[in-house]
């Protein structure tokens, strides 16, 4: 399993209808990833496992899901079943420029713990409603006719009003999510001692179990081993430093990283980027 911890969105907006017959599971799966935007994930059909953050779910026609930017997901197809999804993504200022004073059009992103997934399912109205906003909206942005642009914000707050008024008012289903106890609890465990010494033994003691037997249970259920796990986890906590506005080797330190040189080479490899480079460019922006 590859690991791309960065998959970055150039537009504003996107809006699509995916297709997709896994032939060959080893290339159609998604390795874990992160976008640079929000992603609204409606599933359609298929046999397929989505995994976001802590959590994992065996997708049904009509799941919703609402991805922030940086939380770490992937689609895994089980079988060679037809893979039917549509996606849309789309960027904070977009988010910004449709909403109010009185209507944060961003809020279902937020709500909750950004661990776990925010997600719903549609019934078969709601999903005939959904998609026909979806289309009025995939439709629009295909134009360019005289107000082809109105139309698609219209569309799209339409849509993003829709999906808050159901993620308020629908009935949760977190009782759905199968990703095993212990991963879930070392995925925890990781997030709350980044800046200190993990190891096997540590995760032995802490978890009482054999050190072998959780890294290769880590890796079984998410395609990762451990080692890159913790990795993606400290440079992401050390792209939030800098973007507060600490010096490199501030982050370096804070991050848990115990060699500087070390610290340079991971994060250009994960973000393509220099951490350097990536306070001058990035931290203006927010």
């Amino acid at each position: 399993m590859s690991f791309d911890t960065m998959v970055p969105i150039q537009s504003d907006l996107l809006c699509y209808h995916n297709t997709t017959i896994p032939e060959d599971q080893s290339t159609s799966n998604l390795s874990y990833h992160r976008h640079n935007a929000y992603e609204i994930y409606f599933f359609l059909g298929g046999n397929v496992k989505l995994y976001i953050e802590h959590s994992c779910y065996q997708l049904v026609p009509g799941d919703l899901f609402l991805i922030s930017p940086d939380q770490l997901h992937r689609s895994v197809c089980l079988d060679s079943t037809t893979y039917d999804r549509t996606i849309i993504n789309l960027k904070e200022p977009v988010l910004r420029k449709l909403s109010s004073s009185r209507t944060d059009l961003s809020s279902c992103f937020h709500a909750g713990s950004a661990e776990y997934a925010r997600h719903i399912h549609l019934n078969t109205t709601a999903k005939k409603q959904f998609l026909n906003l979806n289309g009025l909206l995939n439709f629009a942005m295909k134009q360019t006719e005289f107000g082809h642009d109105v139309l698609t914000n219209a569309y799209l707050t339409q849509l993003l009003v829709f999906i808050n008024e159901h993620y308020y008012h629908s009935t949760s289903v977190k009782e759905r999510n199968i990703m095993p106890e212990l991963i879930s609890r070392v995925m925890v465990y990781i997030s709350e001692h980044l800046t200190e010494e993990l190891t096997l033994s540590r995760l032995s003691q802490m978890f009482y179990l054999n050190g072998t037997y959780i890294s290769s249970q880590f890796k079984h259920h998410t395609g990762l081993t451990l080692r890159t796990y913790i990795l993606d986890q400290k440079i992401t906590f050390a792209r939030k430093l800098l973007l507060e506005g600490y010096s490199v080797s501030e982050t370096c330190s804070l991050a848990g990283f115990s060699d500087y040189a070390n610290f340079i080479r991971s994060f250009t490899n994960l973000t393509g980027i220099s951490p350097g480079k990536y306070y001058k460019q990035y931290r203006n922006l927010h």
